[in-house]
C-alpha cells in the first residue's frame, strides 16, 4: 500500500533507459554469467557480500579485467551484520584496496555503508585521471 502523495513505484532499469541507446541492462548470475566485452563502468551494490573468497576474487578479478583501461568501479555496501552476508562493507572495502589494476579513486564511509570508487589503471600503469582532469579543467 502507498499513502496519499507517495511517488509511484520506479519504473525497471530496461524502461527507465529505453530511450538511451548507449545503455544495456542485463540480469545475470554471477560469476558464471559473466557479460563478454570491456566496459566504462560496473557497479557493484549489495552483491559482493554473498560470496566466499575464492569466488569473490574470480569476480573482482573479472571485473578489473573488464574494465576500459581508466574505467571506473562504484561499490556500495551495507555495514551492519546480517546473517547471510559473508563479509560486511568495511571488509569488502579492504579486500577491493588490494584488486591490483584498481585505484582507489573515492571512499565514502557511514555507519550504515561502504561507498567505493576506483578506475581502473591505464596501459602504461599511471592511475586514470581524476573527472576534472579528463574533461580538461584542471
Amino acid at each position: 500500500m502507498r499513502g496519499p502523495g507517495a511517488a509511484p513505484p520506479a519504473a525497471p532499469p530496461l524502461a527507465r533507459t529505453s530511450h538511451l541507446p548507449q545503455v544495456t541492462v542485463r540480469q545475470l548470475t554471477l560469476p558464471q554469467e559473466w557479460p563478454p566485452g570491456t566496459f566504462d563502468l560496473i557497479v557493484l551494490s549489495e552483491v559482493l557480500y554473498y560470496f566466499d573468497r575464492d569466488t569473490l576474487d574470480d569476480i573482482l578479478r573479472r571485473t578489473a579485467s573488464a574494465l576500459e583501461p581508466g574505467g571506473t568501479l562504484v561499490t556500495v555496501h551495507w555495514n551492519h551484520p546480517v546473517a547471510e552476508h559473508l563479509w560486511t562493507g568495511d571488509e569488502l572495502a579492504g579486500v577491493l584496496a588490494s584488486v591490483p589494476g584498481l585505484a582507489l579513486l573515492a571512499d565514502h564511509r557511514e555507519d550504515d555503508f561502504a561507498l567505493q570508487t576506483f578506475g581502473r589503471a591505464n596501459p602504461d600503469g599511471s592511475p586514470p585521471a581524476s573527472p576534472a582532469a579528463d574533461e580538461g579543467l584542471v
